[in-house]
C-alpha cells in the first residue's frame, strides 16, 4: 500500500483494536468471532504487503498466543449413529453446550482462512481435514437444490443422522464457502470434488436457479447481486468450471461493468434532486440497480470482473470500468482520515467489514489480492 492517501498507521491500530479488545459497539458480533479475526487478520496482511513485514507481523502475531483463540474453536465430533466422524470449527466459545449443529461452514471458512494467514494450516492433521470435508458433504442439499446450507440438525431425520439443516436458507454464499473449504482441505480437481459432493447438482443450482437470464450476473433470485456473483463465479472458478455461453459472460460483464456510478453522477441531464442520487457516489460501485454506491461492493465487482477473466486472455477485466475513480472513491470518501477504517459511505462511521473490504478493493486493483480465496497474495507464498 504505497499510495499516500492510504492512513496506514491509523488502519493497523484500527485493526488491531478488534484482535485486542472488541470495541463496545462491536461486541454483539463477539458470537461470530471467526469472521471478526480473519477480517482483522486479512487487513493486516493487507497493510503489510511486503514478504519482510508480513513475516514479521505473523511471527510477533504467534508471539503474542493470539492464534490459540482460532485453534480452540476446532471440534471435532464422532457420531455414534454415524458411519463417519464430523469437524469443523464453531462460531463462539460462548455456549458451553457444544452439539454438532455448533458447527458452522462460515466459521470454518473464516478460521481455516486465518490459519493460512497465520502459516498455521498445519495445526490441521490429514485426518481432520478428512472430517472436514465429511461435514461438508452434509451440508448439501441432495434431495432438492443442490445448493448449501451453513450447519446441521438431527431433528426429523431417521436414527437421528446428521443432515443439512430444514430451516437454514439455502444460499450461493455457502456455496461459494463449501467449495473453498473443500479446496483448502486437498480438493484441487473436479473428481477431488465429487468424492465429497454432487458436482453436477451444485452447478445445476448455480446456472439454473441463480443465474439472471435476462440481465446477467448471479442472486438468489430473480435480481442480480454483485456479492452473489462474485460467490458463484468463485465457486466455478475453484471447480475449475466456466460459464457455459459466450452470452452469459458478456451480459454478466456488461451488468458488472455498468454497477460502477462515475459516469451518471458526471451526466448533467440526470436530475440532482432524484432520490437515487448522490454525486459523493462518484467512481463507487452499487450492488444491485437503483442503489447508491458501497464500500463493500466496490470490492465484490471488482472481485468478480477479476475472476471472469481467463488466464488465456491478456490483462483484466477490472480495466473495463475506471480504477482512478475507485481509488478516489475510496480513499477520498468512504475512508475515515480521523479514526482509520472504512465506512459503508461518508455518512457512516468506520466498521470492519468495509474496513477490510475497502483495503481488498485497492489490492485488487495493485495485483496484490487472490479473488479466488479472498485474502492477500502475500499469505499464500
Amino acid at each position: 500500500m504505497n499510495d499516500p492517501r492510504v492512513e496506514k498507521k491509523k488502519l493497523i491500530r484500527y485493526f488491531n483494536r478488534y484482535l485486542d479488545i472488541i470495541p463496545t459497539v462491536h461486541q454483539s458480533s463477539d458470537v461470530y468471532k471467526p469472521g471478526l479475526i480473519y477480517y482483522s487478520l486479512s487487513g493486516l496482511s493487507i497493510l503489510y504487503d511486503n514478504d519482510g513485514d508480513y513475516k514479521n507481523f505473523v511471527q510477533e502475531f504467534k508471539k503474542n498466543g493470539s492464534s490459540t483463540t482460532i485453534k480452540s474453536l476446532f471440534k471435532i465430533f464422532d457420531n455414534k449413529n454415524d458411519q463417519n466422524a464430523i469437524a469443523g470449527f464453531i462460531p463462539t466459545l460462548t455456549v458451553l453446550d457444544t452439539k454438532p449443529s455448533n458447527l458452522n461452514l462460515s466459521a470454518t471458512f473464516f478460521s481455516l482462512l486465518s490459519l493460512c494467514i497465520l502459516q498455521e494450516i498445519d495445526f490441521l492433521k490429514d485426518s481432520d481435514k478428512y472430517k472436514i470435508k465429511n461435514f461438508v458433504s452434509k451440508c448439501q442439499d441432495l434431495e432438492n437444490t443442490g445448493g448449501f446450507v451453513s450447519y446441521l440438525d438431527i431433528l426429523g431425520n431417521p436414527n437421528n443422522r446428521l443432515s443439512g439443516s430444514q430451516v437454514d436458507s439455502i444460499d450461493l454464499r455457502f456455496c461459494y464457502i463449501a467449495v473453498s473449504i473443500l479446496y483448502i482441505c486437498g480438493c484441487k480437481t473436479i473428481l477431488d470434488y465429487k468424492k465429497w459432493i454432487d458436482t453436477d447438482k451444485l452447478l445445476n443450482f448455480i446456472f439454473m436457479d441463480c443465474y439472471c437470464k435476462n440481465t446477467g450476473g448471479f442472486g438468489n433470485g430473480v435480481e442480480p447481486h454483485a456479492g452473489y456473483t462474485s460467490c458463484a463465479l468463485g465457486t466455478l472458478k475453484l471447480l475449475g468450471v466456466k460459464l457455459p455461453t459466450t452470452e452469459m459472460k458478456n451480459d454478466t460483464l456488461s451488468w458488472l461493468v455498468h454497477r460502477q456510478l462515475t459516469i451518471l453522477a458526471n451526466d448533467s441531464e440526470l436530475k440532482t434532486d432524484s432520490e437515487w442520487y448522490d454525486s459523493i457516489d462518484c467512481g463507487g460501485f452499487q450492488g444491485r440497480e437503483n442503489k447508491f454506491a458501497d464500500t463493500c461492493y466496490c470490492f465484490w465487482c471488482l472481485n468478480s470482473l477479476e475472476l471472469l477473466g481467463d488466464e488465456m486472455e491478456k490483462g483484466s477485466f477490472m480495466s473495463l470500468v475506471d480504477l482512478k475513480a475507485v481509488e478516489s472513491y475510496l480513499l477520498d470518501v468512504t475512508q475515515n482520515k480521523l479514526l482509520g477504517g472504512f465506512a459503508k459511505n461518508n455518512a457512516n462511521d468506520p466498521d470492519l467489514y468495509h474496513s477490510f473490504l475497502g483495503l481488498a478493493a485497492l489490492a485488487l486493483i495493485s495485483g496484490k489480492f487472490d479473488s479466488v480465496l479472498c485474502v492477500p497474495k502475500v499469505c499464500l507464498k
